[in-house]
């Protein structure tokens, strides 16, 4: 019976199931809202914006197609540095990215090896669950390329669902390198994709590393299948670290990281046993995001391979019970958005809010009510999220007045010129069509008026 750590890095696929394992490259993302400030053709199918961007950006992705680099290898694209590294997610569908504020250029790339024993046409099935330009390559020559406008009509469930490519590509006998590209330009910042040789079983596997055998890459992945986290979320009593199931041995040098949301790496140890690997406390970090990273380096210290978790640092308060304490309950809310930092995309405007809730007026910055109000006026998404904050401002402004007649009026302009709903004129980049953002807007019109 074939082990975790074996079908991760080889298996046999029957026709019409997923095409597994991959290497992975990226996901690369590129901030182009300041070009493309609108809705883009993946998200709108009544525009041709980005088409002409996303055009630029295919010349280089193809250049990375027709490579047949191997595991820990590095590649860049469009001035930024990946490296190829094994994919573990474990479903049909796989998928990286996350939703952002503005539009951003998303580009993700993978590669493996599939085997046949003679040459012959096949049929291939690429299905993704957004709107994606997908890339197919075979052996260094692009064998297949198209959108959502080439996908299968009857499948197109605008602007989510499915969307089914089918194709014939030829393989050749003994092993092929296959690579999918794939690139979206938009807010919804997922790429996924699957895909599927509908006709014949293949023989799949990894291309390795130059000088890496098999069997020793087997003893790498199965320490690394064996790492747990006993939680992701720590508190300050905790030991911040992983536990090993195999112990890592001799293959090299592996490594256990706590890194910051930067990457920063903040502790680390080196161990060749199983067991517990404690990096340090809980109440020796600070509240927040972190990663642990687990890795086997070579000789020269270059990364083999490696596995990622994310985790969270959280020093838990106690809360006074019962409605008698409401008020200190409040009190204590508002105290701690006051002095919370904010990691994300939009500004951080509540804690500018509770601090006034708090009549702590003198520490009200308002270079980030400043911030918040230009970040409405180019109407990025989730504008309505923030515009919530402004309009609480300005209710309590109109009994009492204590920010700068300059933050008023432009607080007052912004909300003035607002677009409230899809059909208000003007250009915007904002997703009106689910339930909370139909919300907001509606609220923040009404509390406008």
């Amino acid at each position: 019976m074939k082990t975790r750590a074996e079908d991760n890095l080889m298996r046999d696929v029957s026709a019409g199931n997923p095409i597994k394992p991959w290497l992975f490259s990226g996901p690369f993302c590129e901030d182009v809202a300041d070009k493309l400030p609108e809705l883009t053709y993946f998200d709108n199918r009544a525009t041709n914006i980005g088409r002409s961007f996303l055009n630029e950006a295919l010349q280089e992705a193809r250049n990375i197609m027709i490579c047949a680099p191997r595991e820990g290898d590095k590649t860049s694209f469009r001035g930024q540095r990946s490296r190829w590294g094994l994919v573990r997610q474990p479903g049909k569908l796989l998928a990286w990215g996350r939703p952002t504020v503005a539009n951003q250029l998303r580009a993700a790339f993978l590669l493996t090896t599939v085997a046949s024993k003679s040459t012959a046409v096949k049929r291939w099935r690429l299905v993704t669950r957004t709107t994606v330009h997908v890339i197919v390559a075979l052996n260094g020559r692009i064998v297949f390329e198209g959108d959502q406008d080439s996908a299968d009509p009857r499948k197109n469930l605008f602007p989510s669902g499915t969307y089914e490519h089918l194709f014939e590509a030829e393989l050749r006998p003994g092993d092929n390198t296959l690579c999918v590209g794939m690139l979206r330009i938009g807010r919804r910042g997922c790429v996924c994709f699957q895909l599927e040789a509908t006709d014949d079983d293949l023989s799949v596997k990894v291309p390795l590393a130059v000088g890496m055998s098999a069997e020793r890459r087997m003893r790498m992945e199965e320490t690394l299948v064996g790492v747990r986290l006993e939680r992701d979320i720590f508190h300050p009593e905790h030991d911040i670290g992983v536990r090993l199931e195999a112990a890592p041995g001799t293959e090299g040098t592996f490594q256990v990281r706590l890194l910051s949301e930067a990457g920063e790496i903040l502790r680390d140890a080196t161990t060749h046993a199983s067991g517990p690997v404690s990096l340090c406390k809980g109440a020796d970090v600070e509240d927040g995001s972190y990663r642990i990273s687990c890795a086997w380096t070579d000789e020269n210290g270059r990364e083999v391979a490696a596995c990622e978790y994310n985790i969270r640092k959280v020093s838990p308060v106690e809360a006074p019970a019962g409605y008698d304490h409401i008020e200190e309950r409040k009190r204590k809310a508002l105290e701690f958005y006051s002095v919370r930092s904010w990691v994300g995309h939009t500004p951080n405007i509540w804690r500018e809010v509770a601090r006034y809730a708090l009549g702590r007026y003198g520490d009200i910055d308002e270079s980030i009510i400043r911030e918040t109000c230009e970040f409405i006026a180019v109407r990025k998404d989730c504008s309505d999220f923030v515009i919530q904050g402004l309009l609480r401002m300005m209710c309590w402004e109109r009994k009492e007045q204590r920010l700068a007649p300059p933050i008023r009026a432009m607080m007052k302009d912004v909300v003035l010129g607002f677009k409230y709903w899809v059909d208000e004129p003007g250009a915007d980049g904002m997703w009106m069509d689910s339930e909370n953002h139909r919300l907001l807007f509606h609220t923040a019109e009404l509390l406008a008026g």
